[in-house]
């Protein structure tokens, strides 16, 4: 049955779901990233806002890989005014100009070693800068935090250029990235790069710091509740189409608990709700499956609450 449903059709009417529970959301980031479903033998690059709630989804063909779908996905949403963020297997010019010049759209990219002469050009630039470096709030920032027993450090510094001096469509502001990790008294280091079409004016180096963390929701309230909650790489399903679909309802129930989440969390801080309490709701025997059917058909946001 899965395998004969038309993918889009249901997506379209999945996200009417969310969408209806928590209205129309404001959010300037479209977030990009692939997962693969690991005994389906099936990848979908998903899209999701800065607030983890499900854009849409696309299957990577076969022979292919996440480059192209991503191409695919992005040309069906509405970039206009919106900021992109991927790793670094979507820094792509092709891509890059899609975004800016098809669908009206920014972008933050990551520069790794996929990208070895545009690396290359950033790493000579920024060491080939002014010494000492003209300095202020508005080009660097520094942040220290524990996390996890671990301690890190991120330095990161900002630098305008032009899309000729770097070679990359529409660039107007780079950066460099350096990330120091201490685990176990033992440190280890990475620097990446950053490439905008944002200006320094508009976005400053706290901006694009805080822009390239929240890339990180793809992992903290996707990758890894998919994972764990909703316990995706133990489905054995091997139908792609079928993988599919499955894939796309688990991705919307999913913008739901994020939605129920962060309600909570609105109203008590420190609240210890998470995806794992959202799906306990409706496997409990005292009222789960009435909770689910309010959930399918409710028109009022208030079935998210998870006081109730």
């Amino acid at each position: 049955m899965l395998a004969g449903v038309d993918a889009q059709v249901l997506e379209r009417l999945l996200l009417e779901c969310p969408q209806r529970l928590t209205g129309s959301v404001q959010d300037l980031l479209v977030i990009v990233d692939g997962k693969k479903m690991r005994h389906g033998g099936v990848e979908l690059v998903n899209a999701t806002n800065g607030r983890g709630q499900y854009l849409g989804g696309v299957m990577t063909a076969a022979k292919s890989n996440e480059i192209p779908a991503a191409r695919q996905l992005l040309g069906r949403l509405d970039l206009a005014g919106k900021l992109v963020l991927s790793d670094a297997a979507h820094t792509q010019v092709e891509t890059s100009q899609q975004i800016l010049f098809e669908q009206g759209g920014d972008y933050l990219l990551t520069v790794k070693g996929n990208q070895k002469t545009l690396q290359s050009t950033l790493q000579t630039l920024f060491e080939n800068r002014l010494f000492p470096p003209l300095t202020s709030p508005a080009n660097r920032v520094l942040r220290r935090e524990h996390n996890r027993s671990r301690l890190e450090i991120r330095y990161l510094q900002c630098l305008e250029v032009t899309p000729s001096q770097v070679g990359w469509p529409g660039a107007r502001l780079v950066a460099r990235l350096e990330t120091r990790v201490k685990r176990h008294g033992h440190w280890t280091r990475e620097v990446v790069y950053l490439i905008s079409r944002q200006t320094l004016e508009q976005v400053q180096a706290l901006g694009l710091f805080q822009f390239k963390r929240q890339y990180w929701v793809i992992e903290s309230r996707w990758h890894h509740c998919l994972d764990v909650s909703m316990q995706e790489d133990l489905s054995r399903v091997r139908t792609p189409r079928s993988a599919q679909v499955l894939g796309m309802i688990r991705r919307v129930v999913l913008s739901l608990s994020n939605a129920a989440v962060d309600k909570a969390r609105k109203q008590n801080p420190k609240s210890k709700f998470n995806t794992k309490s959202f799906r306990q709701r409706f496997l409990s025997a005292r009222g789960g499956r009435e909770r689910l059917q309010a959930l399918m058909l409710a028109q009022h946001p208030a079935v998210l609450d998870l006081e109730g």
